[in-house]
């Protein structure tokens, strides 16, 4: 039976960011589902709506085109958690499917590998990767924190309740 040092040498003797790293990339494919429903959401890892608006993008050359196409978007995306008018970045999926995560850094460092990616950055703010608000809070709860748990249990033998 191991001894309270026993544990405590235990625990000493964990490689901490070696298992927070792998504890991240166990739960990277669901983080990354997670970011493209709260883009789909239309909304960024800070919270904010993604913007600019259809009505407030200098692509569209009036206000009759950017208000058509939003109302298209709107019937073909149609979601009550997302304001009208505030982007998606959705059409057939690309962008959203070629979104990816590591873990890096002590984080998830999210990329893209779709062919315009940087324009969608540029545009829209970089904060289209990651999560904030309620996505990120459900991740931490229902998915990090009982990946991380499990793996100490692994590890030590110790349980949580």
């Amino acid at each position: 039976m191991a001894t309270a040092l026993d544990m405590l040498n235990n625990l000493r003797a964990m490689q901490m960011n070696a298992i927070a790293e792998d504890v991240l990339n166990q739960t990277s494919s669901t983080a990354v589902q997670m970011n493209r429903g709260q883009l789909y959401d239309g909304k960024l890892s800070t919270g904010d709506d993604i913007s600019p608006t259809y009505l407030e993008d200098p692509y569209f050359k009036s206000k009759e085109s950017a208000q058509k196409y939003s109302d298209w978007k709107d019937a073909i995306t149609p979601n009550p958690r997302r304001k009208k008018g505030v982007p998606n970045l959705f059409i057939i999926g690309a962008y959203h499917e070629s979104i990816t995560a590591e873990a890096k850094g002590g984080g998830l460092l999210y990329k893209s590998s779709f062919y315009r990616a940087s324009n969608i950055e540029s545009k829209f703010s970089v904060n289209v990767y990651g999560l904030g608000g309620e996505y990120r809070e459900q991740f931490l709860q229902n998915e990090l924190e009982p990946a991380w748990q499990q793996r100490i249990e692994a590890e030590t033998g110790l349980k949580f309740k």
